[in-house]
């Protein structure tokens, strides 16, 4: 394209270059990522707002296409790679544990679907449904697609039958679904009321045990979704749940002393930094500067700092030293990270292998030993 002037528009022509030099080069993955490329995929033809020829149009897709169809190739190459690699990873660890002369449930489970789908399905799950009359599945939001495989015709028998004295019951709630690391699949749960259309479906809003600060920290949160930065990417995502979620009531209505924050970043800025040893991040000065706040309005008060995951609960205690703040933790902190512990270990491995330099400085570098060499500790142990 060229400009008023009737020059080269410099700003396509140099995009265009750079395309060029990436077929050339046969970087097809770059290619597909250029701007040029994705505006012609988009049927946006333009560049830097300047209309596009045909000629380098038709030219372009037939790059995109080209471009396209071989990273596709690519990545089902480095599919089927992967797949193989955990397929040989998968069959070592069972021969691992057949070695062992152990078995684990989620093997159990695998087992009895391999056989039920293989010997005589239909008779096998007619067989039980004669002597099971009825179903109760709670925390039904982590149930995994291998267990569902398992269940799903027994269910299906029972909600099939016309027999009053069978049923099916599922109680569950996605939002306190946690087991995703080991294939909890809420969707099954979802896929409930499209499965069997004639089941009766129930929501229970109001709760019976939850104090009103905490139901109402809950609606806050899930129904302000679509406000939290952190899942702008997920916006498909958020609206299908707005749709179905409902705010929540209690029947409690005394109110307990107990106070429920919610801060995020833009609340953590609000805060002078605290001079710390080690480097910090504005969520670190926000928490522990309401700690402090909190404890000094309140000094007869608990406290407790609820996290994700148990890795958090360390780095939680080592940022708690630097700010000069007591804490203890419950569950997901392992010995090995107090350095009492880590000393003790150290001298340990030290013994069994006295040749272990490394070993050796993490014992005398601990404030626990006080010697400066293992000469000075031996004398002082006799």
């Amino acid at each position: 394209p060229k400009t008023k002037a009737g020059e080269i528009n410099k700003t396509v022509f140099k995009a265009h270059q750079v395309l060029l030099n990436l077929v050339e080069k046969e970087d097809w993955s770059e290619v597909v990522a250029t701007t040029l490329v994705q505006n012609v995929l988009k049927e946006k033809f333009l560049f830097s707002n300047t209309p596009l020829p045909q000629t380098m149009v038709d030219s372009i897709l037939g790059i995109a296409n080209y471009a396209a169809t071989y990273c596709l190739f690519r990545l089902g190459d480095a599919n089927r790679a992967a797949y193989g690699l955990l397929f040989a990873v998968i069959n070592e660890l069972l021969l691992a544990e057949d070695s062992s002369g152990k078995i684990s449930f989620e093997r159990i489970t695998r087992r009895i679907v391999q056989l039920g789908h293989s010997l005589f399905s239909d008779e096998l799950y007619f067989r039980l449904d004669s002597k099971i009359h009825h179903v109760l599945l709670d925390e039904f939001q982590d149930t995994s697609l291998l267990q569902w495989q398992l269940l799903e015709p027994l269910v299906d028998e029972k909600l099939s039958s016309l027999e009053v004295t069978s049923s099916f019951f599922c109680v569950g709630d996605g939002k306190q679904a946690i087991y995703g690391w080991r294939g909890g699949t809420t969707a099954i749960f979802d896929s409930i009321p499209k499965r069997w259309s004639h089941i009766d479906l129930q929501t229970r809003e109001k709760s019976f045990r939850s104090e009103p600060e905490i139901i109402s920290a809950v609606n806050t949160v899930f129904s302000s979704l679509q406000e939290n930065s952190a899942l702008s990417e997920f916006s498909a995502a958020i609206n299908n749940w707005l749709t179905r979620f409902n705010l929540h009531s209690t029947v409690l209505s005394e109110k307990l002393p107990m106070q429920i924050e919610l801060a995020g970043q833009a609340d953590a800025v609000k805060f002078e930094s605290i001079e710390a040893e080690v480097e910090s991040d504005e969520y670190s000065d926000c928490l522990f500067f309401r700690l402090n706040q909190i404890t000094k309005d309140n000094p007869n008060s608990s406290l407790g700092i609820l996290v994700r995951n148990n890795e958090e609960i360390s780095h939680l205690l080592d940022l708690a030293q630097n700010y000069n703040f007591n804490l203890s933790a419950q569950g997901g902190t392992p010995l090995t990270r107090f350095p009492l512990i880590t000393s003790i270990l150290a001298l340990l491995s030290l013994i069994n292998n006295p040749g272990n330099k490394i070993k050796e400085y993490e014992v005398l570098a601990s404030p626990w030993i006080g010697s400066s060499s293992i000469e000075d500790l031996i004398n002082k142990t006799k």
